[in-house]
């Protein structure tokens, strides 16, 4: 007995008939191989929309971010600013700068900053003194220059 289109093996187990090639010849019952390149760029177009979306949106918050950080920063070099003043009766000179907040002194055996006070976008903070006041500033890419007079300022308004 023979079987049509049937392979035995000899497990006497049947395997049935081979499959049927894929055909290309635009028969309606052939099998599809791949996406076809229509199908491929709308993809890539809602991809790319979805991104721009997305890059949008986030800009806003890592701006935002920065300027937060900018803000830490600037509080926190307003701090050893204050505690220079408490300890000498005086802010550092123009000359001196922020660079004596980030060295030990006879006073204080600690630096009052761990590192020399860099905003967000990499420069350096801006520093004017008059010996008895001061003006810290720090310069935004993204937006107005932030002052500490003015985190002052809204810290007395909470």
């Amino acid at each position: 007995m023979q079987k049509d289109n049937a392979i035995t093996n000899d497990s006497s187990t049947t395997i049935g008939p081979s499959p049927r090639p894929l055909c290309l010849c635009g028969k309606k019952n052939a099998p599809r191989r791949a996406f076809t390149l229509v199908e491929i760029m709308i993809a890539v177009v809602i991809v790319g929309l979805l991104a721009s979306v997305v890059t949008i949106n986030v800009r806003s918050y890592m701006l935002k971010a920065k300027q937060n950080i900018a803000r830490q920063t600037l509080a926190t070099t307003v701090n050893a600013l204050e505690t220079f003043y408490a300890l000498n009766n005086r802010y550092p000179t123009n000359e001196e700068g922020l660079d004596v907040l980030c060295k030990p002194t006879e006073k204080d055996p600690e630096p009052l900053l761990d590192k020399f006070p860099i905003d967000p976008w990499g420069n350096p903070l801006q520093y004017n003194s008059t010996g008895k006041t001061y003006e810290l500033i720090c310069h935004s890419e993204d937006g107005p220059p932030i002052r500490a007079d003015e985190l002052q300022e809204k810290s007395n308004t909470k």
